[in-house]
């Protein structure tokens, strides 16, 4: 057990601590993480950050330092009885709020927010929509289950027809979204009777529940609030810009204060509604929307509760004339009476809030902005940018910088996209991913790779082919090509032989195995399948040439670090002396396996959980439970470990069995690996069958190996181009 200050106070926030690369999400997350630290300077504070922040926390004195290389929830599940106190930032997504909180109470820590039975009764849409009814104003709201069967339709349509007739005269919008989301996530507005089109099932996969809600037409609003437990009071009102198009909606950010003659009734309202659920604590939003049509019966109407720091909080750490932080603890701790800190507060000047505000402006440390301007002085002035996109499963996109033909940059951004499930937000995705990076205008061109034809929205692997082609085409106004088996393809040669380009990425891989060796196996194993490539004389010379023909010669096994289910290669496992046969079942993937390990980190675990619980350890280690119709009721954790491990090295052996009859075929006996699954699985099949082995990461980094097809594509499409 660590040794901690009992007067120090446990801090962190979610994605800081789990190491999150998206820069969106970290950016307006560390925004958050370093104004509360701003504002604790007077407290001994043990702060838990991923390792990519030692040089900026050493500005801070009272600051002790934990750095992490893994989730915070699996953190927490082994180090939390080590603390007294806690407070930290996090938000609704997979459950992560209500889940770290839940941890803390039981390891009996003392925390400055909500409860975790607050959290739940908040995080759930519906829960909370019921708790309130009848207390403060709510849109109607109706909770629906997306069933594979499509009863749902019926009910949409039955309740649409209801809702229309309480208010003939009235246009009537509904708007549906996850039951517990954030951040405006996976949204549907549907805006009329004859925009029933029932898309839902390409936002929301079967068996989730939503809610559908009325939608009020109005200036979206936010009340930001202390809380002692019992007593409310209102720090600000904040106007909240919202995109609402497409199937998502964007936070763009606001203004803080934001005047209205509806304020005092917000300010009332968001009182009442927060008051009114048992448990909440500390830094508490309340989303609001006033109302355009001056009919309506209300002017201002609850949306929902947030039962953590919000965004507000960084801006109001700059313009309001107390220690909102401190201010926290001293409530909680029952050090200042709440009725006269409501006395206290004023806001001096406004603010507007640009979503993910970067951390330099909050900030006096500057040493990443630094360290990034330095690393992009390095690679000089490029002459061209290609953008890959390769595989649109998981969506890996590659920026690469050329000089003189030579790779001088690469920058690598990630996607999840569930083509089989949302194919059509394929053309968004890839905008973004681009925009995350540079403009899309200074992409001289865009090399695509593909492997989601073979997925179940399409009928044929021809159709899927056609379909990816069309929304890229759609998308980018630069020159694009294509990996197919002989090479980069038009968009012309594409529409006459499709298939050349169907899963053609391993093609792409191959281009960068000879800066290894002319004469290799190159193996590549990534979320969901192995490519087992043979090279000589510095040429690919794989004998199968599709997917179909590639699956009897070795080249191809379709198993993954992620996606796999254990049933698939899996009959019998050995535990404490026994055999166990296995149920057949989508109870736990490798992910899981491999997460218990610490194989992969959270960042590493992209893809969808079999049950949409959490990713934690102890969550994965249920799930492999599973797998032997068991729990962590008749399993120790230690029995679930045992089986990862055996699970492993069967996998291991999967891969090795198909790298032996590609060895002995082409009679080659140097292994190149890459991918994710260069040192978990293929380094460990080579060995296992005494073969030498050399990894990618030589040359590239471990993040480039991940992406390795997309770096061979960008370099496909430099030589089509020139």
């Amino acid at each position: 057990m660590m040794s901690i200050n009992d007067d120090s106070i446990l801090l962190f926030e979610y994605f800081t601590a789990s190491g999150e690369k998206d820069k969106c999400i970290i950016s307006e997350a560390e925004a958050l993480i370093f104004s509360l630290l701003d504002d604790l300077k007077d407290y001994n504070v043990t702060v838990v950050l991923n390792e990519s922040y030692k040089e900026i926390i050493e500005d801070y004195d009272n600051v002790t330092p934990i750095f992490i290389n893994e989730d915070i929830i699996s953190w927490l599940e082994k180090n939390a009885a080590s603390f007294k106190k806690a407070i930290f930032i996090a938000a609704e997504n997979n459950n992560s709020l209500y889940n770290i909180t839940k941890i803390l109470e039981e390891n009996n820590v003392k925390i400055y927010n909500s409860s975790s039975e607050a959290c739940y009764n908040s995080s759930d849409k519906f829960v909370s929509y019921e708790l309130l009814y009848n207390i403060v104003p709510q849109p109607r709201t109706f909770k629906l289950k997306i069933d594979k069967v499509g009863y749902w339709k019926r009910a949409l349509e039955n309740l649409y027809k209801k809702w229309h007739a309480e208010k003939p005269l009235d246009d009537l919008k509904l708007i549906i979204k996850p039951l517990v989301g954030v951040d405006c996530e996976n949204i549907k507005i549907i805006n009329g009777i004859d925009d029933l089109d029932y898309s839902l099932e390409k936002i929301f996969l079967p068996g989730s529940r939503v809610i559908v809600q009325e939608f009020i037409e109005g200036t979206d609003i936010s009340v930001s609030l202390l809380c002692d437990g019992s007593t409310a009071i209102p720090i600000s009102l904040n106007k909240q810009i919202i995109d609402l198009t497409g199937d998502k909606g964007t936070y763009l950010g606001g203004q803080i204060p934001f005047e209205s003659k509806f304020k005092d009734l917000a300010f009332k309202t968001a009182i009442k509604a927060v008051e009114s659920i048992d448990g909440l604590k500390g830094f508490v939003g309340v989303d609001l929307v006033i109302s355009n049509d001056e009919k309506d019966i209300e002017d201002v109407y609850v949306l929902e509760i947030n039962s953590r720091f919000t965004t507000p909080y960084a801006g109001l750490k700059k313009i309001a004339n107390i220690n909102i932080g401190s201010s926290i603890i001293d409530l909680i701790d029952k050090n200042v009476d709440i009725k006269d800190l409501n006395e206290k507060i004023d806001l001096n000047g406004k603010i507007d809030l640009v979503q993910a505000e970067a951390v330099a402006d909050l900030i006096e440390a500057n040493s990443r902005n630094a360290a990034k301007a330095a690393s992009r002085s390095l690679t000089g002035e490029f002459s061209n940018k290609v953008n890959v996109l390769n595989e649109a499963l998981i969506n890996l996109r590659v920026v690469v910088d050329f000089e003189n033909n030579e790779v001088k940059n690469i920058e690598v951004d990630f996607a999840y996209l569930p083509m089989w499930s949302n194919n059509e937000a394929l053309p968004k995705v890839l905008t973004e991913l681009i925009e995350n990076i540079c403009p899309i205008d200074e992409i001289d061109a865009v090399g695509i790779s593909m492997t989601a034809e073979l997925v179940d929205a399409y009928d044929t692997k021809k159709d899927g082919v056609l379909d990816v082609v069309k929304k890229c085409e759609e998308t980018f106004e630069c020159p694009t090509a294509y990996v197919g088996i002989d090479g980069m393809l038009s968009k012309e040669e594409i529409e006459k032989t499709p298939l050349k380009a169907a899963a053609a990425n391993w093609i792409a891989t191959a281009q960068i195995a000879t800066l290894i060796s002319d004469n290799c196996i190159f193996i590549d194993t990534g979320s969901t399948t192995t490519d087992i490539i043979p090279i000589k004389d510095g040429k690919e010379c794989a004998i199968g040439r599709s997917d179909f023909e590639r699956l009897a010669t070795g080249e191809l096994v379709y198993t993954g670090t992620l996606r796999t289910n254990l049933a698939s290669f899996l009959d019998k496992v050995q535990l404490h002396g026994k055999e166990y046969r296995v149920a057949s079942e989508l109870f736990a993937q490798t992910a899981d396996v491999y997460t218990v390990l610490d194989l992969i980190t959270l960042d590493d675990y992209v893809c969808d959980t079999f049950d949409g619980e959490s990713k934690s350890k102890k969550s994965c280690m249920k799930r492999i439970a599973r797998v032997l119709c068991a729990d962590l009721d008749s399993l120790m954790e230690d029995d679930v470990v045992e089986l990862a491990k055996f699970t492993h090295q069967k996998q291991v052996e999967q891969i090795a069995d198909a790298l032996k009859q590609v060895s002995e075929t082409q009679n080659l006996d140097l292994i190149v690996t890459t991918g994710l699954g260069k040192d978990i699985l293929d380094k460990k099949a080579a060995e296992f069958l005494g073969l030498e082995v050399k990894s990618m990461d030589t040359i590239l980094t471990d993040e480039e190996c991940v992406v390795a097809p997309a770096v061979g594509t960008a370099v496909m499409m430099n030589k089509f181009l020139n």
